[in-house]
């Protein structure tokens, strides 16, 4: 018979590993939001006040858009997300602009930062050169009516806006798969 020699930290890490096999597995499984598509009409805004929450009403549109968004199924949020300074955290595959025929984010090359706290909020930044980003809000949300308002537009580091480019969309939420037609 062969004697093999094992050294007290070998010992050590094979006991760790058959104790966490022992532990107790979490029975609840994680709170999952939903995959959901967002399918736009986005208006080009020409006097929006961005200090003032205006309503689609006091607005003037001089162009619509069909714009699809689509944010795949995560865990929920649990803890804050990491500041705007930190690095960000990693984006969930499926993160995608689904369609945008007239190109009005056609220089998204991919997002940079996805902050998805719905159904209050989420935030989709892409660096575009060290002083340009392009900003997506969709904000408000209701679950109930499957609707949200996506905001959309080009900012410098000092978040002024680019009051050329800015556009403004009710959307359908969809969250079986199906793109639903927009508003």
């Amino acid at each position: 018979m062969r004697v093999l020699k094992i050294g007290a930290a070998a010992l050590v890490a094979i006991a760790a590993v058959g104790a966490a096999a022992l532990q107790p597995v979490d029975a609840k499984p994680k709170a999952m939001l939903p995959d959901r598509t967002l399918t736009c009409r986005m208006g080009h805004a020409t006097d929006v006040v961005i200090e003032k929450r205006q309503t689609m009403e006091e607005m003037t549109f001089d162009s619509w858009h069909q714009f699809v968004l689509h944010l795949p199924s995560i865990p929920v949020r649990t803890t804050p997300p990491p500041e705007a300074y930190l690095p960000p955290e990693k984006i969930a595959p499926g993160t995608r602009i689904v369609a945008d025929p007239d190109g009005i984010a056609a220089d998204v090359p991919k997002f940079y930062r996805v902050l998805d706290i719905w159904p209050q909020r989420v935030e989709i930044l892409t660096w575009l050169s060290p002083t340009l980003l392009h900003l997506m809000i969709v904000d408000p949300i209701d679950p109930e009516k499957n609707t949200a308002r996506l905001f959309m537009t080009y900012s410098n580091r000092e978040m002024s806006y680019d009051p050329t480019r800015i556009y403004i969309g009710d959307c359908t939420v969809t969250t079986d798969g199906k793109i639903a037609s927009a508003k």
